[in-house]
């Protein structure tokens, strides 16, 4: 009995050791604990996807040049440039020395020749900002130039720091249509390098999750009349645009285009839209042409249906277009749409070749073309 008695008290003393590891000695520690914050206390820049970065050089930085004088050459193999990512590489779809046209403030001259170090990221449409979170950062930029050691050109500190968030800014979208067709937006004006959310489509009054909405173009010749499918939930990049053809490409200036008898127009959204040109009786048998420029400077040849003098085709995302009796050097065409009376030829790449190829845009330039009112 004592025996067993004994063993009852040793079971009851390993378990009450065991248990006093397990219970804090000191007030100092306690279990539990609050609700993380769900906003960091740092905030950043916000960087577009497509940006370029450029590298600042001052003038203490040795540099490898050959030559002198007005004959001084720059020799970009032999300057290297060496940024170290600490979070983000995965963004950068190209680095180097580029030659640019002229000084930009941050170019470096030599012999008339001017050269920016250039950090290219990569197109991504659907990327949304979020100021409190850091997508891309540099800790350090040196630079080694034969004949000199390696030289700092920047380095992360308590003071200086190069992060950014990537991505777009977002809104809500809402999409009214009234009994005529009329069509306006909530917000009424559009922000260029925003993606819009759509929240809400009413039409005529009664509430849908899909619908297609009409867009106006610049009423340039005999008027053009272009669509969109819009769906609740949809998320589109709005981003406004100019022309984008230069007289390089066509010959003559954007106001030519109309002094010419042809149409111009934009499709400042990173989704296909339908387009339908109303040639007039006097062009109804007329064929003409139609090209697409993106955001890239790819220009497509696009494919387009002729129907007893009404033209209609499919303008790939955020490109500029022109219909023109000209002819314009292309650098891709478009797959053919289900002919009628007369078809342009053309083939190729998809609608939504603009998208995939815009991966060099560098900035959204004002001016646009193309809105969600009739």
């Amino acid at each position: 009995m004592k025996k067993v008695l004994a063993l009852v008290l040793a079971v009851i003393m390993v378990c009450t050791m065991a248990m006093a590891a397990i219970v804090p000695t000191t007030g100092k520690v306690v279990i539990g604990g609050g609700t993380a914050s769900t906003t960091p206390t740092d905030e950043y820049a916000q960087l577009v996807p497509g940006s370029t970065l450029v590298v600042k050089f001052d003038s203490s930085v040795k540099l490898y040049t050959e030559g002198t004088g007005a004959s001084e050459k720059f020799v970009p193999a032999k300057n290297t440039v060496t940024a170290t990512f600490t979070k983000g590489a995965e963004w950068v779809a190209s680095q180097g020395w580029v030659e640019v046209n002229a000084s930009t403030g941050n170019s470096i001259p030599f012999g008339g020749h001017h050269y920016e170090y250039q950090i290219v990221l990569k197109q991504d449409f659907t990327k949304t900002f979020n100021k409190n979170v850091c997508d891309l950062s540099i800790s350090a930029i040196t630079l080694r130039a034969d004949g000199y050691d390696t030289q700092s050109i920047f380095a992360e500190s308590k003071t200086e720091k190069c992060a950014y968030g990537v991505g777009y800014t977002t809104a809500d979208l809402g999409v009214t249509i009234a009994a005529d067709g009329t069509v306006t937006t909530s917000p009424a004006a559009l922000a260029s390098g925003t993606i819009y959310t759509v929240k809400t489509i009413n039409n005529n009054g009664k509430s849908v999750n899909s619908a297609t909405v009409a867009l106006a173009y610049p009423a340039v010749g005999d008027g053009l009349v272009a669509e969109m499918p819009v769906s609740v939930g949809q998320k589109v990049l709005y981003a406004s645009f100019g022309n984008l053809f230069t007289t390089a490409d066509t010959g003559y200036t954007d106001a030519g285009i109309a002094a010419t008898g042809n149409a111009r127009g934009a499709n400042n959204f990173n989704t296909p839209v339908k387009v339908v040109f109303n040639q007039g009786k006097e062009n109804a048998a007329k064929v003409y042409n139609v090209y697409a420029k993106d955001l890239s400077g790819k220009i497509t040849k696009l494919a387009a249906t002729l129907d007893r003098g009404v033209l209609t085709f499919t303008v790939p995302a955020l490109s500029y277009f022109i219909v023109t009796s000209d002819t314009v050097t292309a650098s891709a065409t478009q797959a053919p749409t289900t002919p009628g009376t007369t078809t342009n030829p053309g083939t190729g790449a998809n609608d939504v070749v603009g998208v995939a190829a815009a991966l060099a845009v560098v900035a959204l330039v004002s001016g646009a073309a193309i809105s969600l009112k009739k």
